[in-house]
C-alpha cells in the first residue's frame, strides 16, 4: 500500500492563493481609487501590489501543477466532500439551558476542530482517501477516534466507495481508502 499522504496545508494550498488574490486585488483597486486622498497609504499600496502579484504567481502555478498531474478535476471533485466532512466531524458550542447562551469550547475541542478543519477527501477514478490530521492533545485524539467509526460509515452510504478496512495511523494523520464500488 502507498503510505505517501498529501498534507492539508499543500491540499488547500490553491484556495489560499486564490483568497489571496481577491483580497489583494480588491484592496488594490480601493486604494488605487482613493491613494490622493488618503495620502498616508502610499506606504501600503506597494505592499498590497505585491502581495497580489505573489498570490496570483502561486495561483497559477498551484493551477498549472493540478492541470499537469491531470488532478484538476479530482481536486474540483474533491471539494464538496471535503466540507462534508468538516461539517459532519466539526463540534458545535452548546446552548446553554437558562441563559440562552452558548458555551465555549474546552481547549480539547478548540483543538479537535483545528484539526478536523484540516481534513479532506481525495477523490481519485478508482480510490478514494479520507485524511484527517490526529491532534496532539490525547483528549482530542479520544474524541476523534470515537467519532471515526460514525463517519466510516457515514461516508460508505454517502457515496459510492466502498471503505474495506478501518482508519489507519500514517504520521500525524488518520488515513482511511477505499475504492469505487462498479
Amino acid at each position: 500500500m502507498n503510505k505517501k499522504i498529501i498534507d492539508p496545508f499543500f491540499m488547500f494550498l490553491p484556495a489560499i492563493f486564490t483568497v489571496g488574490l481577491v483580497v489583494s486585488g480588491v484592496l488594490w483597486l480601493f486604494l488605487a481609487q482613493l491613494y490622493g486622498i488618503l495620502a498616508i497609504l502610499k506606504i501600503v499600496l506597494p505592499i498590497i501590489k505585491l502581495s497580489a502579484i505573489v498570490s496570483s504567481v502561486g495561483f497559477f502555478a498551484c493551477f498549472a501543477i493540478l492541470v499537469i498531474t491531470k488532478n484538476f478535476v479530482t481536486y474540483i471533485k474533491s471539494i464538496s466532500p471535503t466540507l462534508y466532512v468538516h461539517e459532519n466531524l466539526k463540534i458545535y458550542a452548546k446552548i446553554s439551558d437558562y441563559r440562552n447562551s452558548p458555551q465555549s469550547l474546552t481547549y480539547s475541542q478548540k483543538a479537535y476542530n483545528s484539526c478536523s478543519f484540516n481534513s479532506y477527501i481525495w477523490l481519485g477514478e478508482n480510490e478514494v482517501k479520507v485524511v484527517i490530521m490526529l491532534p496532539r492533545n490525547n483528549e482530542a485524539q479520544e474524541l476523534l477516534i470515537s467519532k471515526l467509526p460514525n463517519l466510516r460509515r457515514d461516508l460508505a452510504s454517502r457515496f459510492s466507495y466502498s471503505f474495506g478496512g478501518k482508519f489507519e495511523q500514517i504520521g500525524g494523520f488518520m488515513v482511511l481508502t477505499g475504492s469505487r464500488i462498479n
